[in-house]
C-alpha cells in the first residue's frame, strides 16, 4: 500500500510540474504550447529572458529554455548579467575544463545564489561546449557612477575601459520614468540620477557585449538572462541592443510568479512578447533570497 501511495505521489508531482510554465502570447492574446514558443525562439537572434533573481521556478524555466533551444539548434550561447566582463577568461577556462570549479568560484565573483540558481546553466554550457558571456560591467565601475565618481572612469587604463561600455547613454523616456518610480520620491533627484546612470552603464555594457559577440559569431543565437527590469517592455538592454543593431531579430520573455492557478495574464502582457507564468516561492525561500540580494546590493 505504501509503495502504491509513493507511485501515485510521484505521478501526481510529475503532472503538476508539467502544468508549468503557462505560456502566454502577448501579441495574439492567447495561450500557446512549448512547440510554438520553440519556433519563435528559433526565428530569433537574441532571446531576452527577464527573471526575478530569487524565483525558484524561474530558474528552472531558464534551464528549460536553454535545453529546448539547444535540442533544435546547437549554435546557442548564453549571456549572463550575473557575471562581469573582467571574469570572462575565468569563465572560459572553466567551461573548457582548464580550470577547476573551486578556482572558478573563488575568482569569478559569483552571486550568492549561484549554486542553486545559475550553476545548472553553466554546467549545461560546459557539458555541451556552449559559449557563455560574462556580459555585465564590473560592479566597482557601476559603483563609481552611483557615488559621483564617474569622471574617474575616463582616466582608467585601456584594459579597464574594455570592461565597460564605450559610453553611458542615460536616455530620457519610459525606462528613466520607470526607474524613478521604483526608486520612490524619498531619494534626492541628483542621487536618483546617478543611480540611473549607473543602471544605464550596466545596460550599455551588456548590450555591447551581446552585439560584439554576434558580430564575431553571427550564426549563433544568444539567450540573455537578466533581471526583468533590464528587459521588460523591450527597455534596458533590449532597447540598447536594438539601437546598436536595429536588424537583429529578437523576442522578449518575462517570467512571472503567480500565487495561484487563477490569474489574469493580460495584466502582465505589456512585459514581453511571451509571458511565462509559474508558481511563486514559498515564504521561507523568499526570506532567504531577500538576505542574499541585500548582500549583493551592498557589495
Amino acid at each position: 500500500m505504501k509503495k502504491l501511495f509513493m507511485v501515485i505521489l510521484i505521478i501526481a508531482s510529475t503532472i503538476v510540474a508539467e502544468e508549468w510554465p503557462k505560456i502566454y502570447n502577448s501579441n495574439s492574446k492567447g495561450w500557446m504550447d512549448w512547440d510554438k514558443l520553440e519556433q519563435q525562439m528559433l526565428d530569433s537572434k537574441v532571446i531576452y529572458v527577464g527573471e526575478l533573481h530569487d524565483h525558484v521556478w524561474g530558474h528552472k524555466i531558464e534551464l528549460m529554455l536553454l535545453e529546448k533551444l539547444f535540442s533544435k539548434n546547437a549554435k546557442v550561447a548564453i549571456a549572463l548579467e550575473m557575471f562581469e566582463r573582467d571574469t570572462q577568461h575565468i569563465l572560459d577556462g572553466y567551461l573548457t575544463e582548464q580550470l577547476t570549479e573551486a578556482f572558478f568560484l573563488k575568482n569569478s565573483r559569483p552571486w550568492g545564489n549561484y549554486q542553486s540558481d545559475y550553476r545548472p546553466l553553466i554546467e549545461f554550457c560546459k557539458l555541451y561546449r556552449l559559449p557563455a558571456l560574462a556580459m555585465n560591467v564590473p560592479r566597482r565601475y557601476a559603483s563609481f557612477v552611483a557615488k559621483d565618481k564617474e569622471k574617474a572612469l575616463a582616466t582608467m587604463p585601456d584594459t579597464e575601459k574594455s570592461y565597460m561600455a564605450s559610453e553611458i547613454k542615460a536616455l530620457k523616456g519610459k525606462y528613466r520614468d520607470k526607474f524613478y518610480e521604483v526608486m520612490g520620491g524619498h531619494v534626492p533627484p541628483a542621487l536618483v540620477e546617478r543611480y540611473y546612470r549607473s543602471q544605464c552603464l550596466k545596460d550599455d555594457t551588456m548590450a555591447e557585449s551581446i552585439v560584439q559577440f554576434l558580430k564575431e559569431k553571427p550564426d549563433t543565437t544568444v539567450i540573455s538572462y537578466t533581471g526583468a527590469f533590464h528587459s521588460d517592455e523591450s527597455l534596458g538592454v533590449v532597447e540598447k541592443v536594438s539601437a546598436l543593431s536595429p536588424k537583429t531579430k529578437k523576442i522578449v520573455i518575462s517570467i512571472v510568479p503567480v500565487s495561484s492557478a487563477k490569474f489574469d495574464p493580460s495584466e502582465h502582457s505589456h512585459k514581453g512578447d511571451f509571458i511565462l507564468f509559474a508558481p511563486a516561492n514559498d515564504s521561507k525561500r523568499s526570506e532567504m533570497a531577500t538576505q542574499v540580494l541585500h548582500k549583493l546590493q551592498n557589495n
